[in-house]
């Protein structure tokens, strides 16, 4: 059964406010092209009717991601109050490690255990996705350590130019600076680094760093000459974000 004709079975089942919410939920599918999703309602409880795939599940984070960072540490509480009761997190990986930010977890008796689990180290994210669980337990160690072998795949390529990166930084400080930020809190400009970058192709090529200045965390790009600030910050400005140029 296909994710339009699911949508029609369910049509007349739900009525009144969850109906709205569904269809605005469908309509954003169909938007971020999640060819094999479907909601049938609103909660997510158990439904047939709905349908969807690990690959659609890592695009609809990932625009989550790329969307709204600014809400990105709701997804690192581990418990909640709610009405005088707390409510404490499935996802034990928050309890156990500081760079895990849990976007979902889920189950249904088909479907298995599920998660969207983002990893975050500096100013790259990684994010997986991990689908037919037999176990809460199993599905939360198995997504840990396809994201640590990925990390640790990705470190050893890049171990070589980390060296040279740090060899170019001894000969001499950079003349001019393009701040892009300035956060009370370092995690808000780590996010805003991520989506500089996102946004903005020509950054990824560009060293970004952040420091503290009084009671704010800055972030900042180093460049050679007066042209190239000016370039990259024009960039940022047509993306509708702030830059501000200084002389080193």
């Amino acid at each position: 059964k296909s994710a339009n004709d699911a949508a029609v079975a369910i049509a007349e089942k739900i009525s009144g406010t969850e109906k709205k919410f569904v269809l605005r939920m469908n309509n954003y599918a169909k938007k971020l092209n999640l060819e094999n999703t479907n909601f049938a309602n609103p909660h997510g409880l158990p439904n047939r009717a709905n349908l969807s795939s690990a690959y659609d599940i890592f695009k609809l984070s990932s625009r989550l991601i790329i969307d709204f960072p600014e809400y990105l540490n709701r997804f690192k509480k581990t418990s909640v109050k709610i009405k005088g009761k707390n409510y404490s997190t499935h996802n034990t990986l928050l309890k156990k490690y500081d760079h895990y930010i849990g976007l979902k977890t889920g189950y249904t008796r088909k479907s298995g255990f599920q998660i969207s689990l983002l990893s975050i180290d500096g100013d790259k994210y990684l994010l997986g996705i991990y689908f037919g669980g037999n176990s809460a337990k199993e599905r939360n160690n198995k997504i840990n350590f396809l994201i640590n072998k990925y990390r640790n795949r990705a470190t050893s390529k890049n171990e070589k130019n980390k060296k040279l990166t740090v060899k170019n930084e001894k000969k001499g400080s950079s003349n001019y600076i393009v701040q892009t930020s300035s956060f009370k809190k370092i995690s808000k400009s780590k996010i805003h680094i991520t989506l500089l970058k996102n946004k903005i192709k020509i950054l990824r090529g560009f060293e970004h760093q952040i420091k503290k200045n009084g009671r704010y965390f800055i972030s900042f790009i180093n460049v050679d000459d007066h042209q190239t600030a000016k370039n990259l910050c024009n960039e940022i400005k047509l993306n509708k974000l702030d830059c501000l140029i200084k002389s080193g």
